[in-house]
């Protein structure tokens, strides 16, 4: 089988804890591998450890991006199927956490491709610090643009052991909260107050230049601002936005999204 499904507890609130949509980003693994050691006394904890080729191959992705494939393919090529299959499980949650990781100096942030008063509950047990809406057709193709309640982690490096805590105490505390674990409700300390983003676009990347390194993500770039450059050949931004997911090696066709400051969602 292209992944490895594991199911704690029977009945009740069902939440899928999905990782490695990316057979690069390890990090869910290890959270994954941790919460199955938990003993889960009430609802349903199902944890998938998914493209297991792409794992073993150590990439990315073996024909295309999972997580730009759903809802899939039967006959499609290996994403799309894995897709296909995982589809039902997804579905069939109330609450779907997808864990990732970045190359780029992104941090502590999650992404949602819709908002409704479930998620609004979700996301009000561990307060992230940003939050990121995509409602756009890249969300269409995600996997959490398949679920009744999802969001993606997007905490940080993949090797950092500071992002593996943090992932796993926000789950933790999500768990708790809905009564899956016995003993005392595990409750984030609050010290920050959460931003809210929305996506309103993806900035070309075009070919031959290098991106500035003074462009950090969540960092406001301005009308004007040089982009990228090669000597002479220089991006500008034509509009102030706030880039997410910005990097050398993030996306081959862009530096990433372009984000603007919303007071709530």
């Amino acid at each position: 089988m292209n992944y490895d499904k594991h199911i704690q507890g029977k009945g009740g609130v069902n939440i899928l804890v999905i990782g490695c949509i990316h057979g690069d980003e390890l990090i869910g693994r290890s959270v994954i591998n941790e919460l199955r050691r938990l003993v889960v006394s009430c609802g349903t904890l199902v944890t998938v450890i998914a493209n297991m080729r792409a794992i073993k191959a150590g990439k990315r992705f073996i024909d295309k991006d999972l997580n730009r494939s759903f809802p899939g393919n039967q006959k499609g090529k290996n994403e799309e199927r894995l897709a296909y299959v995982l589809l039902p499980l997804i579905k069939r949650a109330d609450i779907v956490l997808d864990i990732h990781s970045t190359t780029t100096d992104t941090t502590s942030a999650v992404i949602l491709t819709k908002v409704n008063k479930s998620i609004k509950q979700l996301l009000s047990i561990f307060n992230p610090k940003r939050v990121v809406v995509m409602e756009n057709k890249v969300g269409k193709t995600a996997l959490i643009g398949h679920c009744k309640a999802g969001i993606s982690f997007e905490y940080g490096k993949d090797k950092s052991e500071k992002v593996y805590k943090e992932i796993l105490k926000d789950i933790r505390s999500i768990i708790s909260k809905y009564g899956m674990i016995e003993g005392k409700k595990m409750v984030s300390k609050i010290t920050h107050k959460t931003e809210y983003f929305q996506v309103v676009g993806a900035l070309v990347r075009p070919k031959g230049l290098k991106l500035e390194q003074a462009i950090k993500n969540f960092s406001l770039v301005q009308r004007g601002e040089i982009i990228a450059q090669n000597g002479e050949a220089i991006q500008m931004a034509t509009r102030n936005f706030y880039p997410f997911l910005f990097g050398e090696k993030t996306y081959k066709e862009i530096w990433g999204f372009m984000l603007k400051k919303v007071e709530t969602i």
